[in-house]
């Protein structure tokens, strides 16, 4: 009975086109009520009362009159809470003004079309409107236009009110009052609501405010650190929800808000400061965000234009106001992606003097911004029309995975082309770019060699300035260099593919050059940012043979430094692209690896024996074999003794000798490391071969201990298992030669 109750009442129910929630807006009356100022609520109860009016607001009920005085109010309280809560509702309450929207696609003509996301709507019609048409309707029924006056002129009155205004800017401009030291997206697009449904009004109202942060462009250095940066938060966010706001104005009420803000940011971009920086960038980054570049035109104009004045401007020497303007600019850069290809490529030309820079942060903002230029830069995989038309009938359309990261490839006109001339493709740029800078470095670098040996031969101890300045200038070549690759090495989350590949074969030989660098963070930079660049995934076939080619070239570096770090990048590099490494390049790389096992210096023959044993691991058995031969002969080879070696200083056969015995002993160590958790039927024999050398000379006898100790520490826990592979003669051998009877026992 109770069922069929309910399923009578419910028959009698209107259907759900027709319900009208009546007694909504009574009832939000009802709650603005109790906010009344004569009655004296705590500023809980009031938080409660407006949270509670904030959720209740809907798109099919015009909120009351009263409701807007009340918000108003509660938007200058002295409780943060309460302003909170307030702003969010203020920012419903003028959506639902904005029953009139452009729509995000504009067909003027059949290519007159701007899409303002960066990866829809490029190829083809939208599928569908982007604007939720049925809400767009229902804002239409309830906001009528007696209403919409109404409000209107009640907010063009609190703004005519001086009063209202210095609460308002006090309320979200104190960091003391629990505002954030950052530009906050909430309040930037409360801005630009007030700015789309009032218009110029609310402009004049705040513009002695903006008259005042701008006239006074040292209040850095008279104003505490909270109160400058509250005032340029608050500048920033009103500037970026009016770039966004003003497009729904009339044509000369554009020009006036267009006017205002060029001088804003004129302003901006020469204030020599950080602090306010990012607060810039955000703002900029929220007025361009998903806009289309055209759209901004005269925004991204101005602001290029100002950025960047030539070196031999004066202003421009300056070097935190160069880093700022950089910084302002790069959030732009990143929002236009690959839309602003013309843009990009006069950016690249106009930062190339500033990579030399005597100034370090210079060179740092110069080198990162370019990293972003090549990341943020699509260059498709295009062929020539020839080759093109030959793939096309073979049925792969023109697309050679193999040349899909090659920087001369053949390319369609960019995106955004003005000229007529066919003008290059930023990856083309930056490659060019890359390709001078390293040219420089190695100038450089073997001017400084030279001079260096001419001073050591002449034994001329004297300062020269030459000399010290020609350092200097490659010091400041390598480190922009080395932030350069930082920036463009790949993010490992998030990337499959990496820009830096096809430049990494010009960049490897002046990278791994910086180790020898006197400077020690440069040193230590490079070697940090050389195991970087090897983790770049996905070489292409073309590129790999050409970045061999380099490694073998660094191969023969005179200095210890370059050779010893070659080594771990090779080992990474054959590791990631062991599937397309050719059997020839593998042979190269092997042997390359051999052959530095015999260096002069200790420190590279241990890292080849490190980068043989990885390759012994991913080649297999067959490898091992095929070099413990090689092994045997160069472990046991003779060595005279000291005392006779030492009588010609001249002779160096004693230490000739050690080396290759060294050497083999380091490669037998490396066959044994390939298999840190097994023992092959091969490895007894080499280890007993191993033991006989542990009374050799140093530095033989501390690699065999140190081989040793390393195989019982990984193989103690199977030992018991393993045990089994040895016979009794080379289990007395190892433990009569090496330790105590429990230890193999």
């Amino acid at each position: 009975p109770a069922a069929a109750a309910a399923h009578e009442s419910s028959s009698t129910l209107p259907p759900c086109e027709g319900w009208k929630f009546e007694g909504h807006g009574e009832m939000l009356e009802a709650l603005v009520a109790l906010l009344d100022g004569k009655t004296k609520t705590h500023w809980r109860y009031r938080l409660m009362i407006v949270h509670t009016i904030s959720t209740l607001l809907r798109d099919d009920v015009a909120p009351p009159v009263i409701l807007w005085n009340v918000v108003l109010d509660e938007l200058v309280s002295d409780v943060s809470h309460v302003r909170k809560v307030c702003l969010r509702a203020f920012n419903t309450m003028l959506q639902q003004l904005q029953t009139e929207q452009q729509s995000k696609v504009e067909f003027v003509e059949e290519h007159d079309r701007f899409p303002d996301k960066n990866f829809s709507n490029w190829n083809g019609m939208p599928s569908r409107k982007r604007i939720n048409e049925h809400l767009t309707q229902v804002r239409q029924k309830v906001i009528t236009e007696h209403y919409k006056l109404e409000v209107v002129e009640m907010l063009r009155n609190r703004f005519k009110t001086s009063l209202y205004v210095e609460n308002i800017i006090k309320c979200l401009s104190v960091i003391q009052a629990a505002r954030a030291k950052s530009f906050v997206g909430s309040f930037a697009q409360m801005w630009k609501g007030l700015f789309k449904v009032v218009g110029l009004d609310v402009l004049h109202a705040m513009e002695p405010f903006l008259d005042g942060v701008i006239g006074d462009p040292q209040a850095y250095t008279k104003l505490s650190t909270d109160v400058y940066l509250g005032q340029q938060c608050l500048a920033a966010e009103i500037v970026g929800g009016l770039i966004r706001g003003c497009k729904y104005w009339s044509a000369t009420a554009k020009e006036i808000a267009q006017d205002k803000i060029c001088k804003m940011l004129e302003v901006v971009l020469n204030l020599p400061e950080m602090e306010s920086a990012s607060t810039w960038s955000s703002c900029l980054r929220f007025s361009v965000f998903d806009r289309h570049p055209r759209r901004v035109g005269w925004l991204i104009s101005f602001l290029f234009d100002s950025a960047l004045p030539s070196c031999s401007n004066e202003s421009s020497r300056n070097s935190v106001l160069f880093c700022r303007r950089l910084a302002i600019l790069r959030p732009i850069l990143n929002e236009l992606s690959w839309r602003g290809v013309p843009l990009h490529r006069q950016l690249i030309h106009d930062l190339e003097p500033y990579l030399e820079s005597p100034y370090s942060q210079t060179r740092e903002a110069a080198s990162s911004c370019v990293g972003l230029i090549t990341r943020v830069t699509w260059n498709p995989p295009w062929r020539s029309a020839s080759a093109g038309g030959d793939q096309e009938a073979a049925g792969n359309n023109g697309h050679d995975p193999d040349n899909s990261c090659h920087p001369t490839a053949t390319r369609p006109p960019c995106p955004m082309q003005f000229t007529t001339s066919e003008p290059l493709w930023p990856s083309e740029c930056i490659h060019g770019l890359i390709a001078r800078v390293c040219s420089k470095i190695c100038r450089k670098g073997m001017a400084a060699r030279l001079q260096q040996l001419r001073r050591k031969s002449l034994d001329e101890n004297k300062v020269d300035q030459n000399f010290d300045d020609l350092l200097t200038e490659l010091k400041n070549l390598r480190h922009a260099l080395i932030r350069l690759v930082s920036a463009v090495c790949p993010h490992f989350e998030g990337m499959y593919s990496c820009p830096l590949a096809p430049h990494l074969p010009a960049v490897l030989p002046p990278l791994l050059q910086a180790l020898e660098d006197r400077d020690k963070d440069i040193s230590r930079q490079a070697k940090h940012c050389a195991e970087l660049a090897a983790n770049t995934p996905m070489l292409c076939r073309n590129i790999l043979p050409q970045l061999l080619s380099s490694v073998y070239s660094v191969g023969k570096s005179t200095s210890w430094h370059v050779r010893a770090a070659m080594l771990p990048f090779l080992q990474i590099v054959t590791f990631r692209h062991q599937f397309l490494i050719s059997e020839e390049d593998l042979w190269s790389i092997r042997g390359l690896m051999v052959f530095l096992l015999q260096d002069s210096q200790v420190e590279v023959r241990e890292t080849a024996c490190t980068a043989i044993s990885v390759l012994v691991r991913m080649s297999g058995e067959e490898t091992a074999l095929e070099l413990k031969q090689s092994f045997y002969l160069w472990a046991d080879s003779s060595i005279p003794s000291a005392s006779k070696a030492t009588k010609s200083e001249s002779s160096s056969t004693f230490s000739d000798a050690l080396l290759k015995r060294h050497a083999g002993v380091l490669g037998l160590a490396a066959l044994v490391g390939a298999y840190p958790y097994d023992v092959p039927e091969w490895m007894p024999e080499v280890l007993v071969r191993l033991a006989t050398h542990v009374l050799d000379p140093m530095p033989i006898r501390q690699t065999v201990r140190k081989i040793f100790g390393e195989f019982w520490r990984t193989h103690q826990d199977s030992w018991p298992v393993l045990k089994s592979k040895f016979d009794e003669q080379q289990l007395s051998t190892l433990t009569n030669l090496l330790v105590a009877p429990t230890y193999f026992s």
